[in-house]
């Protein structure tokens, strides 16, 4: 559906289609692109693959993200088309990635010190920015993949901005608008009533979504925290990371008991 459409359906939901409306088509309008920045917060359903990008510089490990990112995706170096990682600080406190090919005996620990091309962007130390490991040691730009917030909706003739949320969920961006429109107190529509009715619709519709769009294995199939048991190894068993198998001990040969 276009927003002119959702406009238009809004006003039959709410007994609002003659002239002089209660609602401008801009309140309206207004409302329903909140929604859908809901919708796309919760569900992590709107993919920009193409227009973001971060600049580099050198000496600086930290990026600011562009202001419309959720959660990033991929990263990637612009030239050379090498990727950089987006991780948790706690997959480098502990050890689960190696920089210039070895771990370090001090559960990476000095990671923060490290210099040279990044391989890493660290999700989560400062909303907003990525940290760069290593630190830059020359200028340079990064491609993003990341899930966004979508704009603005708006019904300029010349230029209108239309919902991008997946298309079955589009009719539904009516309910989030409703449940807002009828909670302000200054609308001449005002019903408090109405407005829960139609929170509950829109709280049904972001519920069904998140698990139909698999929207938690986004959120955090990465940010498991680590089990009680783990233990950082400083030196990995025999076998791993050789390509071979471990080596197991076999228990010593006993002689059976001879009868006389």
């Amino acid at each position: 559906m276009n927003t002119t459409e959702l406009v238009a359906l809004a006003r039959t939901n709410m007994d609002d289609v003659v002239e002089p409306y209660f609602l401008s088509d801009a309140q309206i309008t207004e409302a329903l692109s909140d929604a859908q920045v809901d919708f796309a917060e919760y569900t992590l359903s709107v993919v920009d693959a193409s227009s973001l990008s971060v600049a580099v510089t050198t000496g600086d490990p930290w990026v600011d993200l562009p202001a419309n990112v959720l959660e990033v995706r991929t990263l990637y170096d612009a030239s050379t088309g090498n990727q950089v990682r987006p991780v948790l600080m706690q997959e480098l406190d502990n050890g689960f990635f190696t920089v210039g090919g070895t771990q370090n005996s001090a559960n990476f620990s000095n990671w923060r010190a490290l210099t040279g091309t990044p391989k890493f962007a660290v999700q989560d130390m400062d909303p907003g920015k990525l940290r760069l490991v290593p630190s830059p040691t020359a200028d340079a730009t990064l491609q993003l993949e990341a899930f966004v917030r979508p704009a603005i909706l708006s019904l300029d003739e010349g230029s209108p901005v239309d919902p991008v949320i997946p298309q079955q969920y589009q009719r539904d961006l009516v309910s989030g608008a409703l449940a807002y429109l009828y909670s302000i107190q200054d609308n001449e529509i005002y019903d408090p009533n109405l407005a829960q009715y139609w929170r509950g619709l829109w709280a049904d519709t972001l519920n069904s979504a998140m698990v139909a769009l698999r929207s938690s294995y986004r959120q955090y199939h990465r940010k498991f925290p680590l089990p009680r048991t783990f233990q950082y190894r400083e030196t990995p068993p025999a076998g791993i990371g050789t390509g071979q198998p471990p080596k197991r001990s076999r228990p010593e040969a006993v002689e059976p008991n001879k009868q006389s």
